[in-house]
């Protein structure tokens, strides 16, 4: 699962709002959402620890999923330039 999976899940799970884990962490509501769709998986421990606590995680499960979102990040940016290589 990646961090944006997770998030995204627990935040449904809770019935909170963008707006809410995004008040709750300090952040924007647009960052969360970047974070859920995967247009983003770094952030500081800070605000890992801020999003821990507001949705009830791990901060050791985020890091997790934090891996594998570049795992996944780094597997899709592979395919694209093998795409482009073989164009």
């Amino acid at each position: 699962m990646t961090l944006g999976e997770l998030l995204k899940s627990r935040r449904e799970a809770l019935g909170m709002t963008l707006e809410d884990v995004a008040d709750s962490t300090g952040s924007s509501k647009s960052y969360v959402w970047e974070l859920e769709n995967g247009k983003g998986y770094k952030m500081s421990l800070v605000y890992a620890a801020r999003f821990a606590v507001a949705l009830g995680l791990n901060v050791n499960m985020m890091a997790c999923a934090a891996l594998e979102s570049e795992r996944v990040k780094r597997a899709s940016d592979s395919a694209t330039a093998s795409d482009k290589e073989g164009a």
